[in-house]
């Protein structure tokens, strides 16, 4: 037993696997969080500021709520004319939402959403 603590792990013993890297944290400093509220006021998306400054698109919303604004509502990409016939044609073929979405470039959910609206 003891040989076994000094050499370490014995030959052929299976080894505890690495743990996953930690998330990378982006804290910015409070000066650059009021550049992008300036931002986002003078009309920017809380989307594209989030993704210039590295950060996550709630992450903006949660800071432009702290500070009393109310962030404007996230435009849903519509369904609309071929796109939505599209959509309705693959569902009833069997499709995902998730396959549906991928092949419009949108969220699961967002595809969901909509065909749902259509009754899908």
């Amino acid at each position: 037993m003891s040989r076994l603590l000094a050499e370490g792990t014995p030959a052929g013993s299976p080894r505890r696997p690495s743990p996953p890297p930690k998330q990378v944290q982006h804290r910015l400093p409070e000066e650059r969080w009021d550049e992008i509220i300036a931002k986002y006021q003078a009309g920017a998306s809380a989307t594209s500021l989030a993704k210039k400054n590295g950060v996550d698109n709630e992450t903006v919303r949660r800071r432009l709520r702290s500070r009393g604004i109310t962030p404007r509502p996230q435009p849903e990409p519509t369904f609309t004319g071929k796109n939505l016939e599209e959509a309705l044609t693959l569902r009833a073929q069997g499709w995902t939402y998730t396959q549906i979405g991928k092949h419009f470039g949108v969220n699961r959910q967002t595809a969901a959403n909509a065909l749902q609206k259509h009754g899908a």
